[in-house]
């Protein structure tokens, strides 16, 4: 990625910094634009169903975003440091967050590091386990098509949170704490106080986890727990959403296989189960020249019990997959083409329900647990992109 660093005079003419700024302070911008073409088969919503051929609102192979990174030396090892990251639909160029006031909903930190100790951060940030979880998915969260929201859960950004963060080599560990997730969702339910942070309940919409992996050489393994107390209003008692994942990768010249396992027990205040189940998933990918890269991805989801209220009983749903296929390009390090395709069973693409995804990516149908209206069994999905990354 290609850095643009602003000079400090030149922001302090323009109020970004004070001025007192020196030489070793910097900013710098980045960000991606990715949009790709794609047809979905079978999808549903509550009004419709149907086939849809159209442009990807969320990016294909990445999110669309753009972001500020500032850091400010302070001697004796010690760095200042921010990091703002918004999310857009190049389709349209709206804004994309959790809720419609929320600029910077990807990331939003500060937070201060010392080489050799690590870094404190406050802010809306990647929880522990889904960013040591991420290095070993095949396609790294990408938006088509992989359930990597069913895989690390919709908190994997948690507002209000103080996390820990350690690189020692190839080694990295990960702690962190949120006063209140911004992620009140569990089953059918909705959180009316999603941020927390509630004087009297103060468990209301807390979260916490840890994780750590290695990722060096030819070999790499991660683990990781997280943790979200659920309350759907100010008063009421806190239900727990709970996982925990190990996975691991081994790679031999131009191959890369990895796969992974993660659990899952979430629980509504009353001890009814809002969903229990076991994630599991394989992938390899190929560098066939310096160019063309390939990448096939398998998802598994077992799910024991699932329900969309706390004062019905959870019942066993058919176990969903998914196989995903991509050939990816590069025309330089900064832009490339890719040409994706999918097939789900037994749920829409990226088991985009109610229970998983909460519709994140449009596919499902919010009336059903599975995210297929009533009669359908299989999804297919094929996109066409192009990702610049500046």
């Amino acid at each position: 990625m290609k850095k643009a660093v602003v000079a400090a005079t030149v922001l302090g003419s323009l109020g970004v910094i004070g001025p007192q700024a020196h030489a070793q302070t910097s900013v710098t911008l980045y960000g991606v634009v990715d949009t790709a073409i794609q047809y979905v088969n079978r999808m549903s919503t509550p009004t419709s169903h149907g086939s849809r051929f159209d442009m990807m609102s969320l990016g294909g192979q990445s999110g669309s975003r753009f972001g500020l990174r500032g850091t400010e030396d302070l001697g004796n090892g010690v760095q200042a440091f921010f990091w703002l990251e918004n999310q857009f639909a190049p389709d349209s160029g709206a804004i994309v967050g959790t809720t419609s006031s929320q600029l910077f909903s990807r990331q939003a930190a500060v937070g201060l590091r010392k080489s050799g100790i690590g870094q404190v951060s406050f802010g809306r940030q990647y929880n522990s386990l889904f960013e040591s979880m991420v290095n070993f998915l095949p396609y790294k969260t990408g938006v088509a098509y992989e359930p990597a929201i069913t895989a690390g859960g919709g908190n994997f950004r948690e507002d209000n949170t103080v996390k820990y963060s350690g690189e020692f080599g190839p080694a990295h560990v990960l702690a962190h704490y949120s006063f209140g997730t911004g992620f009140g969702f569990q089953g059918g339910q909705v959180s009316t106080v999603p941020e927390g942070e509630v004087p009297g309940n103060q468990r209301a919409n807390t979260g916490f986890g840890a994780g750590a992996y290695y990722y060096g050489g030819s070999f790499g393994l991660g683990a990781g727990y997280d943790q979200i107390n659920v309350a759907l209003n100010a008063t009421a008692p806190s239900g727990e959403d709970k996982r925990a994942f190990l996975a691991g990768s081994y790679s031999t010249g131009p191959v890369r296989f990895m796969g992974g396992y993660r659990w899952r027990n979430s629980t509504y205040a009353n001890g009814g189960t809002a969903i229990r189940d076991n994630f599991y998933w394989a992938g390899v990918q190929y560098d066939v020249t310096q160019a063309l890269g390939l990448i096939a991805g398998y998802y598994y989801d077992q799910v024991k019990g699932a329900s969309l209220s706390p004062s019905v009983n959870a019942t066993s749903l058919p176990n969903f997959s998914q196989v995903s296929l991509m050939a990816n390009y590069s025309f330089s390090k900064r832009t490339n083409v890719y040409l994706v395709g999918a097939y789900s069973h037994n749920g829409a693409l990226n088991y985009d329900s109610i229970l998983q995804t909460g519709l994140t990516y449009g596919y499902g149908n919010a009336t059903t647990l599975s995210g297929l209206a009533n009669g359908q069994k299989s999804m297919v999905g094929v996109a066409a992109g192009l990702r610049v990354i500046f």
